[in-house]
């Protein structure tokens, strides 16, 4: 068999046969409780990886093992790429960390703008990535913004800017 098609490790990539977890390519920014939600996933994964480790002979492990190590890579890429946005006293123009409530006409709600990684739309708690997040960041107490969604554009008034955490 010819060598030419088999592929062989570069000593660049690890060699447990999964892709890399990739990144938006946006800067990292967190909160401190993001950077510490990072820290705490790190740690949690960590462990796992070490108490998988001490029994190998557990059915399924060398994958959970894999798995383990590319989210423990990918939670010390983005620790390492972290950009701590200090939070102060309130502002006028929508900041990471910010509560913000808006108003599309027919109801108000609440988010806080959170980094990336500490997103949960379920908990309200928004990316500054996220369509409504751009949308609302710089803008000031009692803007129009048009919120860009899959479902078509409308436009939201931003209510409130509450203090930060």
């Amino acid at each position: 068999m010819s060598r030419a098609f088999v592929k062989e490790s570069d000593g660049d990539a690890p060699d447990d046969g999964l892709p890399e977890k990739q990144n938006s390519g946006q800067p990292n920014y967190v909160t401190e409780q993001g950077l510490a939600d990072l820290k705490r996933r790190l740690d949690a994964a960590a462990a796992e990886h070490a108490r998988l480790r001490a029994t190998p002979d557990a059915l399924g492990s060398k994958a959970a093992l894999a798995r383990l190590a590319r989210e423990m890579r990918y939670l010390q890429r983005r620790i390492g790429d972290a950009i701590l946005v200090e939070t102060t006293a309130q502002a006028d123009e929508v900041m990471l960390g910010d509560v913000v409530t808006i108003d599309d006409g027919e109801q108000r709600r609440t988010f806080t703008i959170v980094g990336e990684d500490q997103a949960d739309p379920a908990r309200a708690l928004i990316s500054w990535t996220s369509p409504l997040g751009r949308a609302l960041m710089g803008a000031k107490r009692g803007a129009r913004v048009v919120w860009q969604r899959p479902v078509g554009d409308i436009t939201v008034t931003l209510v409130d800017i509450g203090s930060r955490g």
